[in-house]
């Protein structure tokens, strides 16, 4: 990767686009003569600088603001999903509707039919009758009876026929939900910041598969607890560990809290000039996005976000235990 050059000017700062990272000098760093030597404050002491609380309460508003879009969000496929069901039940109702129709007009043609070739049987015997004991008038009365049963004969086996021909309507089968190509539901979200989207086409499982859609719920919810903002390294590399993606790192400095003393910065914090770097922060895109809906300048930011990590190296206790 390219070695970012450090911006000290807003007009710098406004010629890079705001979907590129920038790193952003400001004055005042420390050297090799003044060590960053951070005394943990006193319990009970007004320590958080103003700065670093504002940033802070403005993070977690939009922490906040994307919880409840999630929640919407949420809402809105349930929604979806409801109206679904409640459409396919209404499809199946309809078919077996129509089934149940089908079923009755053919048994009523089934059973006319019958009933019309009865009749004809039957005025066909009195009509003999009537011949063979010469009673002209009832010899009249039975061959009308029999035209008039064969007309019926006639309409039922024509109807009959029609129903045979009809094309047989085959049970609709559900189709389950389909299945939406990973990399086109990520780019389709409009919530996701570009990082996000990113890291979820490195991750797919964690938009096909349920379960792992809901572990990565939860990380995220955990991850937001922490403090950590969206779209952060420091956010992604908690996600990548909480999702097994990455194997924790050891850490054996950890201790008690009882000293919490940074290294000088001069020693492992140099920008490609081999000058301290204490001073030089790091803006991603999306840390740029928030300032700019912020209504403040990436500089400005950036000493907000220098104060805030300060105030919470101090004292990491209070802000682990936030949210």
């Amino acid at each position: 990767m390219a070695q970012l050059r450090a911006l000290k000017t807003e007009e710098e700062i406004a010629a890079i686009p705001l979907d590129q990272e920038i790193l952003v000098e400001l004055p005042g760093g420390m050297t090799e003569e003044e060590p960053a030597v951070v005394e943990k404050p006193e319990k009970g002491k007004a320590d958080i600088d103003p700065g670093a609380k504002t940033l802070q309460e403005q993070l977690e508003a939009a922490q906040a603001a994307q919880r409840a879009s999630d929640e919407r969000q949420r809402a809105a496929d349930e929604r979806a999903a409801k109206a679904e069901r409640d459409a396919a039940q209404a499809r199946r109702e309809a078919e077996e509707a129509v089934k149940r129709s089908a079923a009755l007009e053919g048994d009523v043609i089934t059973g006319g039919l019958a009933a019309a070739q009865a009749e004809v049987a039957a005025a066909k015997l009195a009509l003999q009758t009537a011949g063979e004991a010469g009673d002209y008038k009832a010899m009249g009365d039975a061959q009308e009876r029999i035209a008039r049963a064969s007309a019926k004969v006639l309409n039922y086996e024509a109807g009959a026929a029609e129903i045979a021909e009809r094309p047989k309507v085959e049970p609709r089968q559900e189709q389950s939900r389909q299945v939406i190509d990973p990399i086109q539901a990520v780019d389709s979200n409009p919530n996701l910041f570009p990082a996000e989207k990113e890291w979820l086409k490195a991750h797919p499982d964690c938009v096909t598969d349920t379960r792992r859609n809901a572990e990565l719920g939860v990380g995220y919810e955990r991850a937001v607890k922490k403090g950590l903002v969206r779209g952060t390294p420091d956010y992604f590399a908690y996600l990548n560990e909480f999702m097994g993606y990455e194997k924790p790192a050891s850490n054996d400095s950890d201790n008690d809290g009882s000293l919490n003393v940074s290294a000088p910065p001069s020693r492992n914090e140099r920008g490609g000039d081999g000058r301290p770097s204490s001073n030089r922060i790091v803006l991603s895109p999306e840390e740029r996005e928030i300032a700019k809906s912020m209504g403040v300048s990436d500089i400005e930011y950036a000493k907000s976000k220098q104060a805030f990590e300060a105030a919470r190296k101090a004292d990491p206790e209070k802000y682990s235990s936030r949210g």
